[in-house]
C-alpha cells in the first residue's frame, strides 16, 4: 500500500545532544550521565545511549529567531587567534606527566570559533592554525560557546579525534573517505506503519501517534569511520537530529521561508543530510600557507542516502533555501555551527596527513594518535533513537551526516596564491614564533 494516503510523517534518523560537566583533569574521563539524562535543545541522551526528544524551550526558539533576523555577529572585528600545534601538544603532555590540570585556554583552543589559516614553518619546526576567537562561556562544558557570537568554540579533544579519524580513514567501500552517522531502520517499517494505522484508525490523533511511535520502536544509530564515543561523533549525531526535526516540520526553522523537506503529495522516502562545502583552498606556491574558504556545510537531498539523485521538488526547495541561509542558520542554531567546527578540524587534520605537514616541520604528532596513551573525553555512544512522528502527510524521512574532506583538498583543485595574499599573515605569524618563551596560544583577540 502506498503511504501517500496515510497522512503521516515518520522521522528515522540519528541525533544526540549533551549537556553536562567535566573536569579539566590530566586524563580524560567518561562524562557522568545523570538519571534524567543529558539534555540540550530538546534532545536527551541517557546513560545507555538511547536518544529521546522533548519539546524545545519557547524562549530559546525566540532567541534563535532573533539571531536569524539580525545581522551576523562578528567576533571582535575578526581579529585572529594563532595557535602552535606542536607547542600545544608538548604543553599538555608536560602537564599530564606532572599530573596537573589542563587549563581551559588549552582545552578550548583559545576560544577559537573558526579555522581560517594553516601555516607551516619547517625551519622553525612549527605548525600554526589561525582563526577567529573570543572569550567563552563554559556553563555547558560539552558545548562551550563564545560570549560575543554564541558560536561553539573548538576543543582540543575534537582536534585529536579529527586527526585520528583522518589518519585511519578507510578509502574504499561503503562510506569510504567520509565519516559521520546514519540510522538503520528496521526492515518492513513501511508495512508496519500501514498495519498500525489500520489497528488504531478509530483512536484520537494523539493516541494514534503514540501507538505508531511505540509500534515502530527504536531505530539503530550507526556512526561510521570514527569512534562513536567522542564529542566528534556526538556533534555529527546532534546536528543531524536537529536538521531532521526541521526537515520533518516538527520544529520550525529560525529563518523564514525554509519550510520542510517532506512532500505532501508523494510518498517516496526522502533523505536529507549534511556534507562539507568549501571553496577551492587557497595555497602558497611553496605549500606552507593555506586558507580555508566557504560555507563549511551544505544540505543535500536525494531518494537514496548520500546519493543526491532523484530528490522530490519539496526536498530540493528545502535544501536550496537552507544552503542560501546557512550562515544565518548556523548563527541561530549552535549545533550547526559546531558541525562547521568539526568540518574545519577535519580539513586541517586531512591537510596535515595529505601534505605530511607534521613530517615537514618535524613535529612528533604520533603520540596523540594512540587512544590508550592519549585519551579524550568519552561520551555514551549513541545506539538508538526514538521514532518521531508528525501527523501531516504520507512520507518517511531519513537522515545522516557524511563529512569527506579529501575531495576539497585535491592539489589539482586548489587555488594558487599567485598574488601572495597569504604572505603578510604568514610573516606576521612567524614573528610571533620569535618569542621562545611564548606559550601555545601565540596571540588571541
Amino acid at each position: 500500500m502506498s503511504l501517500t494516503a496515510i497522512s503521516l510523517r515518520v522521522f528515522l534518523t540519528c541525533g544526540l545532544c549533551l549537556a553536562g560537566t567535566r573536569s579539566m583533569s590530566t586524563s580524560a574521563q567518561p562524562l557522568d550521565v545523570p538519571k534524567e539524562g543529558l539534555s540540550v535543545n530538546g534532545i536527551i541522551l541517557d546513560a545507555k545511549g538511547a536518544i529521546h526528544f522533548s519539546d524545545p524551550d519557547p524562549k530559546l526558539i525566540e532567541v534563535a529567531r532573533a539571531k536569524a533576523k539580525g545581522p551576523l555577529p562578528i567576533a571582535r572585528d575578526e581579529k585572529l587567534c594563532y595557535i602552535s600545534l606542536p607547542r600545544l601538544v608538548t604543553a599538555i603532555k608536560a602537564l599530564r606527566d606532572k599530573d596537573k590540570d589542563i587549563p581551559d585556554e588549552f582545552q578550548y583552543l583559545g576560544g577559537m570559533t573558526q579555522i581560517r589559516y594553516v601555516f607551516a614553518y619547517p625551519d622553525d619546526r612549527e605548525l600554526i592554525i589561525a582563526g577567529t576567537a573570543e572569550e567563552w562561556d563554559a556553563t555547558n562544558p560539552v558545548q562551550v560557546v563564545g560570549k560575543v557570537t554564541g558560536r561553539p568554540v573548538m576543543q582540543f579533544d575534537d582536534l585529536v579525534a579529527a586527526m585520528r579519524t583522518a589518519r585511519a580513514m578507510r578509502r574504499g567501500g561503503e562510506n569510504g573517505g567520509a565519516f559521520g552517522c546514519t540510522i538503520d531502520s528496521a526492515k518492513g517499517v513501511e508495512e508496519r506503519v500501514v498495519k498500525l494505522l489500520k489497528e488504531n484508525a478509530t483512536k484520537p490523533r494523539p493516541e494514534k501517534m503514540a501507538a505508531l511511535v511505540k509500534g515502530i520502536g527504536l531505530q539503530k544509530v550507526k556512526v561510521f569511520n570514527t569512534d562513536g564515543d567522542t564529542r566528534l561523533a556526538f556533534i555529527c549525531a546532534a546536528a543531524d537530529c536537529k536538521l531532521k526535526r526541521i526537515a520533518l516540520g516538527v520544529e520550525e526553522a529560525p529563518v523564514p521561508g525554509i519550510g520542510a523537506a517532506i512532500e505532501n503529495t508523494r510518498a517516496p522516502a526522502s533523505h536529507v543530510w549534511f556534507e562539507m562545502d568549501y571553496k577551492p583552498v587557497l595555497s602558497s606556491e611553496d605549500g606552507y600557507a593555506y586558507e580555508l574558504q566557504g560555507a563549511r556545510l551544505q544540505v543535500k537531498v536525494g531518494e537514496e542516502m548520500f546519493n543526491d539523485k532523484d530528490p522530490t521538488h519539496r526536498a530540493v526547495a528545502f535544501a536550496r533555501q537552507f544552503n542560501l541561509n546557512m550562515a544565518k542558520m548556523c548563527a541561530a542554531v549552535p549545533l550547526f555551527a559546531d558541525l562547521q567546527n568539526m568540518a574545519d578540524l577535519s580539513m586541517v587534520a586531512t591537510l596535515i596527513r595529505l601534505e605530511k605537514l607534521d613530517d615537514k616541520v618535524k613535529w612528533e604528532s604520533l603520540m596523540i594518535h594512540a587512544a590508550i596513551g592519549w585519551p579524550v573525553m568519552k561520551l555514551p555512544a549513541a545506539k538508538s533513537v526514538d521514532t518521531l512522528v508528525n501527523y501531516t502527510n504520507g512520507a518517511i524521512c531519513y537522515g545522516g551526516v557524511s563529512l569527506a574532506a579529501e575531495a576539497f583538498l585535491d592539489p589539482e583543485k586548489r587555488k594558487k596564491d599567485v598574488k601572495q595574499t597569504l604572505k603578510p599573515l604568514y610573516e606576521s605569524a612567524r614573528k610571533l614564533l620569535e618569542d621562545a618563551k611564548a606559550g601555545p596560544i601565540l596571540a588571541r583577540p
